[in-house]
């Protein structure tokens, strides 16, 4: 039988032009595919009537001071300072644990996981995190809430702004949005991992209580 990887196979048995959805697809996966032939963004939403909706559960509020170094402002602020020094205009946050770590919220969207499906757009004057604003039952400050399937039209009307993005944590449908992405780590990578004082302390308490 042929081994051809996937991309050679489409191209030999004349399957271009291509149908996929960008949503599920990395830049570079579709990248690799558009090197063979044309390749259409077609949703595959429709193909899955049985589709869970996404959880509706409420989300928490992180923030207490128990709990945190510092607020979201002051992590937001820290963002903003890369993102001036990489030279963009905003910044386009996709991974789901570091939208957490920035707007100290908390879900149950996956099981064992205290995260939640969401987007964060982080411009140099404000943030916006795309959540079924029912989610939320508390502000967070400085933050402006959108329903989670505003992000594409949110993305077209700002899409000549230089938006630092991670191509390797962003689908291809937003990423091909961005006229100018800037390519790069989230800054949020480095930020959680340098623990402040609470979080050293939680984390010995929380050590202690799981090792009873």
């Amino acid at each position: 039988p042929e081994n051809l990887d996937p991309y050679t196979y489409l191209k030999k048995h004349h399957l271009y032009p291509l149908g996929t959805d960008f949503s599920i697809l990395s830049p570079e996966d579709l990248s690799e595919l558009e090197k063979a032939g044309e390749v259409r963004d077609i949703s595959f939403a429709s193909l899955l009537p049985s589709r869970p909706a996404l959880s509706n559960n409420p989300l928490w509020d992180f923030s207490n001071p128990q709990y945190q170094d510092l607020t979201a402002q002051e992590k937001i602020e820290r963002v903003r300072q890369k993102m001036r020094e990489a030279g963009a205009g905003a910044h386009l946050l996709t991974s789901l644990d570091d939208i957490a770590y920035l707007t100290n919220v908390r879900g149950n969207d996956i099981a064992d996981t205290p995260v939640f499906y969401a987007y964060l757009y982080i411009d140099l004057t404000g943030a916006f995190l795309f959540v079924n604003p029912s989610r939320l039952s508390f502000s967070i400050p400085g933050v402006t809430v959108e329903p989670y399937d505003h992000i594409v039209s949110f993305l077209k009307e700002r899409s000549a702004v230089p938006t630092l993005v991670d191509p390797k944590e962003c689908n291809a449908k937003l990423y091909r949005l961005l006229v100018h992405p800037i390519p790069g780590a989230a800054p949020s990578k480095l930020m959680k991992a340098i623990k402040g004082p609470k979080e050293v302390e939680n984390i010995k308490m929380a050590q202690a209580e799981d090792g009873v």
